[in-house]
């Protein structure tokens, strides 16, 4: 027991207070690169782990009801976008998560953008990879945590 105590002790907490959240998502608005706001809003107002947003998909969105459902995370061994398996979540249990209707409306533009990129390659000419995942890149891949 006194060893988990100590390591307990020893653990540095890394969150922002809500003074340094404002200057950090003022700053992510201004200067943030392409899907950094969507990215860092909803990990801000969510409370989920980057590995649970990373393997979120359009079906775990419900724009009517403004929830979020966290039922699974993504994991990759070798750490290549091609290459990842779900895993549970770190509880092993799914949650839905309430959010605030500006999030959730951000999160439908972006549905709707990956909607209309997916489209350019339904000719066939290149690779894509149609799993829905919302937060993915040009080639329909994931981004690793």
């Amino acid at each position: 027991m006194k060893d988990l105590e100590e390591n307990k002790n020893s653990i540095k907490y890394s969150y922002f207070e809500s003074e340094e959240l404002d200057k950090f998502l003022n700053a992510v608005l201004t200067v943030g690169l392409d899907l950094d706001k969507e990215w860092f809003f909803t990990l801000a107002f969510s409370g989920m782990r980057p590995g649970e947003l990373v393997a979120l998909k359009k079906s775990d969105l419900d724009f009517n009801k403004n929830t979020i459902r966290i039922s699974k995370t993504l994991y990759s061994e070798k750490n290549n976008m091609k290459e990842y398996m779900p895993d549970t979540t770190k509880t092993n249990r799914s949650r839905i998560i309430d959010m605030d209707e500006s999030i959730m409306k951000m999160l439908k533009q972006l549905v709707r953008s990956n909607d209309r990129h997916k489209m350019k390659y339904r000719t066939g000419i290149e690779d894509f990879h149609d799993e829905d995942f919302i937060f993915q890149r040009s080639n329909g891949y994931v981004f690793r945590k």
